[in-house]
């Protein structure tokens, strides 16, 4: 792009009073929102998969591994410049059948790689540009990123430019940017060297280019059943990262289906609705819900994520009796939850934003 063309410079006055959006995550807790994000694997680790996963739920609505919910439905972008046409059809419609989707009436743009597609161009880049003021992408996947560019990516010069270019597309169509990519081979004697971010394979640019990363790495089930994944998170903004284990199930010869694993606490949500579930429909105390969470000293932090999961309508808030609270002691407000806030299991009924005090907490 011409950087005269591009008015770089913001004005304070503009900076600082623009209406940004005030959600952080286009996949709750998963993908950030306008941001960049690596997913990175060794081949067949079933990164391809999961950015396909991906790709359906923010296109449909539903939960990615049934467990993180997209906040924003629409258009996606898939760029598959190392799969033929059939293949992915076929991934796709595997994923969607779980689902009962039906991939066609999604808003989906496929690319495959008989096209040619390159994001080091000036020609590819401006055509790029085109197609994102046509269509409003709310998510771009690049899969792969090696195949996607004839730079060096062990030289920093050649790839910042690139990366500078996917920040572009991130900040002035207000999209996420998925980038598959690979991990370094290990060496005979490393190969039970942990999964780590310092495997990315390239220049360091590529790690410090990301807001969130997700690292994947698994072994096979028995019977050709499927894998067991163990996904690492580092989330740049973020305290949540964590590692947590899926699994990727399979129907055939085809992915059918991510889940998480039941015998683990994959992260914060998991422990909230553990902890609501194991109350059997008693009112818990936002202190109880702290101390499963292990974070008496960040209320604020456990707050923040009660109030994100009442907007998210995955739970509702209760304000008790004023006898539960005490004599004196202030009922809390709905969306304003303190330590003195209450939340409580009950059955599947759906919610309404903004519901009178006498709401409780339910997991859908």
């Amino acid at each position: 792009q011409d950087p005269r063309s591009l008015g770089w410079a913001i004005p304070a006055s503009t900076f600082f009073t623009d209406e940004l959006p005030e959600e952080d995550w286009l996949v709750d807790r998963l993908l950030p929102l306008n941001g960049g994000v690596v997913l990175a694997a060794d081949p067949k680790s079933g990164k391809s998969e999961l950015a396909m996963e991906i790709a359906l739920c923010v296109a449909s609505g539903h939960p990615v591994m049934q467990l993180f919910y997209p906040t924003q439905v629409g258009p996606v972008l898939y760029v598959a410049a190392q799969g033929r046409r059939k293949k992915i059809r076929d991934r796709m419609n595997a994923l969607a059948a779980p689902r009962d989707l039906n991939p066609a009436a999604l808003s989906i743009d496929i690319v495959t790689r008989d096209v040619g597609f390159r994001i080091d161009t000036s020609e590819w880049r401006e055509a790029i540009n085109m197609q994102m003021q046509k269509s409003n992408y709310r998510l771009v996947v690049l899969d792969t990123f090696d195949s996607l560019h004839f730079a060096n990516e062990n030289a920093q010069q050649e790839i910042t430019p690139i990366l500078q270019f996917l920040d572009y597309l991130t900040e002035h169509f207000q999209c996420t940017v998925l980038l598959l990519h690979h991990l370094r081979k290990l060496s005979a004697q490393a190969k039970e060297e942990p999964l780590s971010f310092n495997r990315l394979r390239g220049t360091g640019a590529i790690r410090g280019w990301y807001d969130t990363g997700i690292l994947l790495g698994g072994e096979d089930l028995p019977d050709n059943a499927g894998k067991r994944v163990t996904v690492l998170r580092d989330h740049r903004d973020s305290d949540d990262d964590d590692t947590f284990t899926a699994l990727m199930k399979f129907s055939g010869k085809r992915q059918a289906a991510w889940t998480v694993d039941p015998s683990q606490t994959p992260h914060r949500d998991a422990r909230i609705f553990r902890t609501i579930a194991e109350a059997r429909g008693e009112p818990i105390g936002i202190r109880k819900i702290a101390d499963a969470l292990n974070m008496n000293d960040k209320y604020a932090v456990v707050q923040k994520r009660l109030r994100r999961l009442i907007e998210l309508e995955l739970i509702e808030a209760f304000e008790p009796p004023p006898n539960l609270l005490g004599p004196g002691r202030p009922i809390t407000e709905l969306f304003g939850l303190t330590e003195r806030g209450w939340v409580s299991a009950t059955g599947r009924c759906k919610p309404s934003r903004g519901a009178p005090s006498g709401t409780r907490v339910r997991r859908r």
